[in-house]
């Protein structure tokens, strides 16, 4: 049998689907140590870790702990030599990716703080709009946010979500009612700093 779809339009009633989301994410959210923190070096470290990498090999292997520990602040990796930086991020894969954020913390540490501004956080090595977002709506609580959504949370959306909750999304649901764009999604649907897990 097919899930019932969801009716109403959420560019149509963005608070109501927003809380819905928060409502959901509390009762359905897991527990991660990024989430207990608003220090930008280590939602930073996340975010890098878990572009191509599970969390579960983060968490599980302790990955993302003893990265922290070996370089607790920009200025410990900044200034940590390639065969500290490597051996701290083995087993992760995608080195890159470690370098690049070896840079970035040079760049934070030489600027002697993390920058706020989207545009400034975009201007780091290796920092996109989606990154810089996400360092924005967690390190930084009440800053205001830019239109972006990972792109499988709008593909969902754009099929319509399934019911999460009668209570919470009332007897229609949310179902776009005409396509409409990732930006126009998320700047509609904007984070709410009141609701942050």
């Amino acid at each position: 049998m097919l899930k019932p779809r969801q009716t109403a339009d959420p560019l149509a009633a963005p608070e109501p689907f927003r809380d819905a989301l928060a409502d959901w994410f509390a009762r359905e959210g897991r527990d991660y140590p990024w989430r207990h923190t608003s220090d930008p070096h280590a939602i930073l470290v996340s975010e890098v870790m878990l572009q191509q990498t599970q969390i579960a090999t983060v968490l599980g292997r302790g990955y993302y702990g003893r990265f922290l520990e070996t370089f607790p602040t920009p200025a410990a990796l900044a200034a940590a030599d390639d065969t500290t930086l490597l051996k701290a991020w083995e087993g992760l894969g995608y080195y890159r990716r470690a370098r690049m954020l070896r840079e970035t913390a040079r760049a934070v540490a030489a600027a002697a703080e993390f920058p706020t501004e989207l545009d400034e956080l975009q201007s780091l090595p290796g920092i996109g709009r989606y990154t810089a977002n996400a360092l924005r709506a967690f390190a930084f609580p009440g800053a205001t946010m830019g239109a972006t959504m990972e792109p499988r949370y709008t593909k969902t959306l754009r099929r319509g979500a399934p019911t999460w909750s009668s209570a919470a999304v009332g007897a229609t649901g949310f179902e776009p009612a005409t396509p409409w764009s990732r930006t126009k999604c998320a700047t509609r649907l904007r984070y709410a700093p009141e609701r942050r897990g």
